[in-house]
């Protein structure tokens, strides 16, 4: 038997559903010299919520989120996780290896913060604990498997020791570190600005 719900409560209860994907304002990325990477927005989720960044090559996947200060006020991380787009088994283990600590951001007045690398497996997001906590201080063979589907796929949180640039600052993400059989990948400079995204 159906239950009649009231006009007000289902009012409520779109209103309450159209917030959780209402757009917001955050720190978009933009790439002005592609060197054959293209840079898409996909769904971050299997709700496809929130949408975050992935920059793509020959079936390489490097899937980048920033977070400068939106989870935790005072900590300023990028989220790079890199994968391998089905269809492309010959690309797994061919010598990719990457190693966070020499990918760096530039922020707008023109300094520069190298980054301390952590997996995002079993890492605590605190500020205390990206300072306080060993990170990963050589080079990563890529991708590993993922720990659920068992498909190439390694990830790292990115933390930057400095304030976190609001939505209306810029900066440049570099992802720098990324090798194959020990010849050094160029990535595109992410150049991140204010931005609206769902």
């Amino acid at each position: 038997m159906f239950r009649l719900v009231s006009i007000p409560c289902l009012l409520g209860i779109v209103f309450q559903l159209a917030g959780c994907y209402s757009p917001t304002v955050k720190s978009i990325p933009i790439i002005t010299d592609n060197q054959g990477w293209q840079l898409e927005e996909i769904c971050g989720s299997e709700n496809c919520y929130p949408l975050v960044d992935v920059l793509r090559k020959d079936g390489f996947v490097i899937r980048v989120e920033a977070r400068n200060g939106t989870i935790i006020p005072d900590v300023f991380t990028v989220s790079v996780a890199f994968s391998i787009t089905l269809g492309f088994p010959e690309i797994v283990n061919k010598g990719y290896t990457y190693e966070p600590s020499k990918s760096f951001v530039r922020f707008g007045d023109g300094h520069t913060i190298h980054a301390k690398g952590f997996p995002c497996p079993h890492t605590r997001y605190s500020l205390s604990y990206f300072r306080n906590f060993e990170s990963v201080n050589n080079s990563v063979e890529l991708p590993a498997s993922h720990p659920k589907t068992g498909k190439p796929y390694s990830c790292f949180i990115l933390f930057f020791d400095d304030k976190p640039p609001s939505v209306e600052e810029t900066f440049e993400l570099h992802i720098d570190g990324l090798s194959q059989a020990n010849k050094e990948v160029e990535v595109p400079t992410l150049f991140f600005s204010k931005g609206i995204r769902r």
